[in-house]
């Protein structure tokens, strides 16, 4: 085991890492592998083993609260998995046998959501969005440089009051981004 981090810090490293790696799996390019490692690397089972090996690797407890970690690969591994959010519906049961509320697998579209969450940017449209509960409006933290919202004029401090006709007024921003993505 690696030098003991808080547990947060260490399973906040692990579900960016965990999803990142996810999907980065399932992005990479075909044509650069083998075709059987293609087909290993782009099955669900790797998803998963990947994950195994990152909990087992970087986790804190070394007991795995006093889970059988080695039989929980087996038992990840040994199911056939007829798509992607079947075994990523295992590997969740699986980590939630670790009882840890900061150890959890974001898909990459979860993943994509908290990023964009966490930063308040719209990828594609180039904004940063804040909500004013006070006034209870969206507005605009910034455009990004060169984005399509710069050149079409929007400022910092323009106020979103409504989306596709429906009011911004009790919408938060993750409801905006979704409507205006």
């Amino acid at each position: 085991m690696n030098r003991p981090q808080p547990p947060i810090l260490k399973s906040l490293t692990l579900v960016s890492t965990v999803v990142l790696t996810t999907a980065v799996s399932f992005l990479s390019p075909l044509s650069s592998r083998s075709s059987q490692a293609a087909t290993f690397e782009d099955s669900p089972k790797a998803v998963l083993d990947e994950a195994w090996q990152i909990v087992n690797r970087d986790y804190v407890d070394d007991t795995f609260r006093q889970t059988d970690w080695q039989q929980v690969r087996q038992e990840l591994l040994g199911q056939d998995y007829s798509s992607r959010e079947q075994a990523y519906a295992a590997l969740r049961r699986a980590l939630a046998r670790l009882d840890d509320p900061y150890t959890r697998f974001l898909d990459p579209e979860a993943f994509e959501a908290l990023n964009e969450q966490t930063s308040g940017e719209l990828s594609g449209v180039g904004l940063r969005l804040e909500r004013d509960n006070q006034q209870q409006t969206l507005s605009i933290v910034e455009p990004i440089p060169n984005s399509p919202a710069s050149r079409e004029g929007i400022r910092e401090g323009d106020r979103i009051l409504a989306i596709d006709g429906d009011s911004t007024r009790n919408m938060d921003v993750d409801d905006a981004s979704q409507r205006i993505r």
